[in-house]
């Protein structure tokens, strides 16, 4: 029997155009499937689309060719890169944004799971990246979003900031058993955020291997430091490097 809760990506492509009037070719013959109740994942390099990908998922965009089959109860989120706050509402406000009436949530408690109690009446606009990814992660909590499209939010993170942030997305969805897509070129926060890494490659833009990690205790805040998490980043690193596709070699750690 068919799943519900599944995203079906069907020979999907991306043609664009650039200011020569040179087509690109970023995203061809793209075949996956994801668990929206679940954590996914794809490492690929920069380049390789995947700001597009989750844009095309997310219904931002369209795709010159091919399907993306979603369940009919999808409400799916888009958190970018970039810091996404607004600087003239305060960080109640800024959660509050398109927020869905139906939703049930606390906001109180919702604040507190976010680390902003005592902020609530504070301004964004020069704080953080990862104070303003915490706005948007609770925007999108708020706005009754059942899965969220995460494209690389902690890149321009300090290193703890970066893995602190991860671990407290990670608690907030499944605190409202929301699934999500990340997207990084990161392995070490691919294997924390999610045990079955889709890997991509770009020119263009295309799964070339599903990897599934194994974890021998349950994943915590240490895990990075335990022996089954560096074989599986030496597991991913080897399908990385004896792959014929140069162009995901660039991954970073």
């Amino acid at each position: 029997m068919k799943k519900n809760n599944i995203i079906e990506i069907k020979n999907l492509t991306k043609v664009y155009t650039d200011s020569s009037g040179f087509k690109v070719n970023l995203i061809s013959e793209f075949d996956l499937t994801l668990e929206t109740d679940k954590p996914n994942v794809i490492l690929a390099p920069a380049g390789a689309g995947k700001t597009t990908l989750l844009k095309l998922i997310g219904n931002l965009e369209k795709p010159d060719s091919g399907e993306i089959i979603t369940q009919k109860n999808l409400k799916a989120a888009f958190i970018p890169s970039a810091p996404s706050s607004f600087p003239w509402l305060n960080t109640i406000e800024n959660i509050m944004w398109g927020k869905n009436e139906d939703n049930s949530v606390d906001i109180e408690e919702l604040v507190e799971l976010l680390g902003l109690s005592g902020y609530e009446e504070h301004h964004p606009h020069n704080k953080s990246t990862g104070y303003r990814f915490r706005l948007a992660l609770g925007r999108a909590v708020a706005s009754g979003a059942n899965f969220l499209l995460t494209d690389e939010p902690f890149e321009k993170m300090e290193r703890v900031t970066a893995r602190e942030t991860l671990e407290l997305m990670i608690r907030v969805t499944e605190k409202y058993g929301i699934g999500f897509l990340l997207a990084t070129t990161n392995i070490s926060r691919a294997l924390f955020a999610g045990n079955v890494i889709h890997i991509m490659k770009k020119n263009p833009g295309k799964i070339i291997k599903s990897f599934t990690a194994e974890f021998s205790d349950e994943k915590n805040r240490y895990l990075t430091e335990s022996p089954d998490f560096i074989s599986n980043i030496h597991s991913l690193e080897n399908i990385i490097r004896e792959s014929e596709e140069e162009a995901i070699i660039n991954f970073s750690l």
